[in-house]
């Protein structure tokens, strides 16, 4: 009957799955409950959230990011059921929270479509994305570091005598290379103000009585402004119509696109 049904403080009934009973997780203050913090849930868990959904992401695991987790030297012997001796073990490999040990490669493609969700969902603010300190080859034996700057170029014994200059020239091009494009130059005065407007009411209304002191301040430094505040907002001012609809992919996504308002 319903007087023998257990609830919690709020009056919220708990919950029983195959005979076992737990306290409820969604109690109406949570939209969406999101099991497990894996790649595609985070990434579902943040599209939703930037878009107001009120997200509640729970994990059985004592680590975030599921199977692209990474995890110290103590969480990779729980993983593989392997005794922790912390004395034995730090003493041969050093400290276990010295170590950050990636379960699957992690490697993004710096102007991709899934660089640019995770902007939109405004991880931004609390990750950096790093480049790639090295790529390596093995051949013939030994490995060897591929060559992407110019005096690597020179040295590295991957390439041929005659192939160097061209390599060189090219790496000196690619360090050097700048995209012509600059978006905010394109707009008039009252189109700028109000991309500006727009962007202030979603992020900051407080700053929007600034707005034309701003303006003036960087009339002749629009790609100042816009630069500032992405790196504080964490999301694009003139974002790519870009943007994301669920379904069946490699990640459990499929990405495709429109615009984030």
């Amino acid at each position: 009957t319903n007087e023998n049904v257990q609830v919690n403080e709020e009056g919220i009934p708990y919950v029983t799955v195959e005979g076992k009973t737990y306290p409820p997780l969604a109690d109406g203050k949570y939209d969406v409950v999101i099991m497990s913090t894996g790649l595609q849930e985070c990434i579902l868990a943040g599209l939703l959230a930037v878009r107001g959904k009120k997200v509640l992401q729970i994990d059985r695991n004592s680590y975030y990011g599921g199977q692209c987790a990474s995890l110290n030297l103590k969480e990779l012997y729980e993983k593989n059921n392997k005794a922790f001796d912390k004395a034995t073990v730090e003493g041969n490999f050093g400290a276990s929270r010295e170590f950050c040990v990636d379960l699957v490669p992690k490697l993004l493609m710096a102007n991709g479509k899934l660089v640019k969700m995770l902007i939109q969902t405004g991880v931004t603010r609390y990750i950096d994305f790093n480049g790639i300190g090295g790529s390596y080859v093995y051949n013939s034996g030994k490995i060897y570091k591929l060559p992407v700057t110019p005096t690597e170029a020179l040295t590295s014994s991957l390439v041929r005598f005659m192939q160097k200059p061209k390599l060189r020239s090219f790496a000196d091009f690619v360090a050097k290379y700048r995209h012509p494009k600059r978006i905010a130059g394109t707009f008039s005065k009252e189109d700028f103000k109000q991309k500006i407007i727009e962007y202030y009411q979603v992020h900051n209304k407080d700053k929007l009585t600034e707005i034309d002191d701003l303006l003036q301040r960087f009339e002749s430094k629009r790609e100042v402004l816009i630069s500032a505040l992405e790196e504080k907002y964490g999301l694009p001012v003139f974002p790519d119509d870009f943007p994301v609809s669920f379904g069946p992919g490699p990640l459990g996504l499929i990405i495709q696109g429109s615009p984030v308002p």
